[in-house]
């Protein structure tokens, strides 16, 4: 049905009703907003109202409206295939499976409808019957898509990895592979265990010089110059100019003083439980606490941390956050870490119900940011207000721009605390190169399928064999130590570079670590002396030559690194300046002012 003035007149005023009676309130602008820009155009399909706005409230987080949105769409619009999908879609985030399969195995057409409800079933537990008949169509069609991606995806993550291998196979063997759909189909076959296939496709679309992505894959002509002894003499003469350095002109960021900590300072963490592989961020907090007799309250539940990946309804939520007030109220911490990994929205934690929390419970409160770059800084900005400290790990992260104080004065930069328990102890070394850790992106992928088919004793572990190598921490720590090097892939964008765990686990460990150069890392260690940087992919391979040619020199800096990290990063450093920086007087700040724009945090997250 078009946007005529008869369905105009039926359907704009009924969703404005339902907006105003089922959206929270700092949403309803946005969603009136676009009930106005349809009721605008004349001659749309009611599509172009039903699907902003369902999209609307699932990215604020705002499921069980998203369901009852469709199924209003639905009752005045019965015939809208792509809305019945977001429908399931919507009933699958919430854990509604039952109902979810039922309404995608009616669909069967449009062909395009019928694609999406089988890569939706193909989701849902005990629906391999689907997969077939998905994968039939998929070969069918030439021009590749998400659909192709998320079913080679899929069987990886049940386990049938050979099954997506073979699929890809065949794909490229009916279709050619078109530039733009060249890195997608690489990264999948490098997931597969084809690193021959992935680097011929990822060589093909290489960024050239002069192409501004150059500076996040560096370059790479197609080969690796071989290794000679002017390649091998460079190197060396790098590392010992940083070994002639003078100590007062090493990289080192100090964490601050910030007083004394009163010795019963109790410390909460609120993030997400374990699954396949552990949480690396609640092990290295806990680990480093217990190091430096913090006492420290794990309360790890998904429905506050990651409510995105909580596949409930939106009511279950918000009685884990009633049971997380319950906790608080007996525990009563003096500070509360909240691990801010989760989408901000109405679902879960969020500056507003932290800053009444805190009111209510007289906590100090600190935001850790795993990401701070720069799309991250209408999240971080929005839970400034809410916090007495913002954690971040990268030293160069926007929001430390002086433009941004004096808001930006509850920021502290302190190291991935990381030097505890497994990572310190010594096994067996051995003289490979490892990577360990998620391969979903391009720049990863495209490094490894280099690394993983030149001459060099290179270990990978991605993909299917990351969750049965990486079964909890001790052994994650035991393989870290037990390599020769560690190469660690840091680059974002052009401009930013991530401040990865694995920089600081590497060290911890005693293992080399080939970090790919970047100034944020360089701020805290001296690059030759405690880590080998690399700009491009060769880099890698030849560091790897020297080591086999000179372990001694490895090891020199590999030592140097950890005894730096030892001597200047250690579990007390880190616990004295986080917890004394939380609880920092500071007579300058207007609290009434703080909890005002915390519970207006939509305003700088949203607009």
């Amino acid at each position: 049905m078009d946007n005529t003035a008869a369905a105009s007149s039926v359907i704009a005023p009924v969703a404005a009703g339902w907006v105003l009676d089922e959206v929270p309130e700092p949403l309803q602008p946005v969603c009136l907003g676009w009930i106005d820009a349809w009721r605008g155009k004349a001659g749309l399909s009611p599509l172009n109202l039903w699907l902003p706005l369902a999209q609307t409230l699932r990215r604020y987080g705002c499921l069980d409206a998203e369901v009852d949105l469709c199924r209003l769409a639905l009752s005045l619009s019965p015939d809208l295939a792509p809305v019945r999908l977001l429908l399931t879609e919507s009933l699958i985030a919430i854990g509604e499976d039952a109902e979810a399969r039922l309404i995608l195995s009616e669909i069967a057409r449009p062909p395009a409808a019928r694609l999406e409800a089988l890569g939706l079933l193909a989701r849902l537990p005990e629906q391999d019957g689907h997969l077939d008949e998905l994968e039939a169509l998929l070969l069918e069609s030439g021009e590749w898509s998400g659909h192709h991606a998320g079913l080679a995806r899929r069987l990886m993550a049940a386990g049938q990895t050979e099954r997506a291998a073979a699929f890809l196979a065949a794909w490229m063997r009916r279709w050619p592979v078109a530039p733009a759909a060249a890195a997608d189909i690489a990264g999948l076959a490098l997931l597969c265990g084809d690193a021959a296939t992935a680097r011929r496709l990822f060589t093909s679309v290489w960024p050239r010089p002069g192409n501004e992505m150059v500076k996040v894959f560096g370059n790479f002509p197609g080969s690796v110059p071989p290794y000679d002894d002017a390649v091998e003499s460079g190197l060396l003469r790098r590392i010992d100019h940083a070994f002639r350095l003078d100590e007062d002109r090493l990289a080192r960021l100090p964490p601050g003083d910030f007083g004394p900590v009163p010795a019963d300072a109790t410390v909460m963490l609120v993030s997400f439980p374990h699954g396949a592989l552990p949480n690396d961020m609640a092990e290295h907090l806990a680990g480093t606490a217990a190091a430096a007799g913090v006492t420290l309250d794990l309360h790890l539940d998904a429905a506050l941390a990651t409510p995105d990946e909580c596949r409930r309804p939106d009511g279950f939520v918000r009685g884990r956050i009633e049971a997380f007030a319950a906790h608080l109220a007996a525990a009563r911490p003096a500070v509360v870490i909240v691990d801010c990994c989760g989408p901000l929205g109405f679902r879960g934690l969020n500056p507003a119900v932290m800053a009444d929390l805190k009111e209510r419970f007289g906590f100090h409160l600190v935001c850790l940011m795993r990401d701070a770059h720069s799309y991250a800084l209408p999240g971080l900005r929005a839970w400034l207000p809410a916090c007495d400290s913002m954690l971040l790990f990268d030293p160069a992260s926007p929001l430390l721009d002086p433009r941004l104080a004096p808001a930006n004065a509850k920021a502290i930069v302190l190291p991935v605390p990381a030097l505890h328990g497994p990572f310190l102890e010594r096994p067996p070394r051995g003289g490979h190169l490892l990577f360990i850790g998620a391969a979903n992106f391009a720049v990863r992928q495209a490094v490894l399928s280099v690394l993983l088919t030149e001459d060099i004793p290179v270990t990978a572990i991605i993909g299917k064999h990351l969750a049965a190598e990486r079964p909890d921490t001790a052994a994650y720590a035991r393989r870290l130590a037990g390599a020769g090097a560690v190469v660690n892939v840091s680059a974002h964008t052009p401009s930013e570079h991530l401040v990865t765990g694995r920089v600081w686990e590497t060290i911890a460990a005693g293992a080399l670590l080939i970090e790919q150069d970047n100034d944020a890392v360089a701020r805290f260690f001296t690059p030759w002396r405690h880590y080998l940087p690399w700009t491009d992919v060769a880099d890698i391979v030849q560091i790897v030559r020297l080591m086999g040619r000179r372990p001694e020199a490895a090891r020199r800096v590999a030592e140097d690194g950890h005894a730096w990290a030892a001597r200047h990063y250690h579990a007390q450093a880190f616990w004295t300046a986080l917890i004394g920086h939380a609880l920092r007087p500071d007579r300058d700040r207007d609290a009434a002012g703080d909890l005002r724009a915390a519970r207006a945090w939509h305003e700088v997250f949203i607009g």
